[in-house]
């Protein structure tokens, strides 16, 4: 009895293809590597960027507390003064620029949420 072959492909034709087929799952690893490298740098840095963010607003909104006329009014009567929440704390003081003449006193003002520092002034009629 005859054997009849299964395939008409010789055995290196088969191995090519094998190897064909390896390689090409290779590459299609390489590339599926590549994108989620690509994918997990993106989402750490939306990560920092929304910390930074609620940093950035922690700190605007102390300075805003921080502009009441009676916290101004401690800070340049004893010189310094501090409030402070959880995740903040804003540090005012009289501004050293001032001559402490004219009918407006400066006050500086420090906020510091986190990462985020901000600094500005706000004015007191004396």
């Amino acid at each position: 009895m005859a054997k009849t072959p299964i395939s008409s492909r010789s055995k290196g034709e088969r191995g090519a293809a094998l190897l064909e087929a390896v390689i090409a799952l290779g590459l299609v690893a390489l590339i599926a590597a590549a994108g989620f490298s690509a994918f997990s740098a993106a989402s750490r840095a939306s990560d920092a960027a929304a910390r930074q963010m609620t940093s950035l607003t922690l700190a605007e909104n102390a300075l805003e507390r921080a502009s009441a006329p009676a916290f101004l009014r401690a800070a340049l009567e004893t010189g310094e003064a501090t409030l402070a929440g959880e995740d903040w704390r804003v540090e005012a003081k009289p501004y050293e620029a001032d001559d402490g003449e004219g009918s407006l006193a400066l006050i500086e003002l420090t906020a510091i949420a986190e990462d985020v520092t901000l600094t500005t002034l706000r004015s007191l009629p004396r």
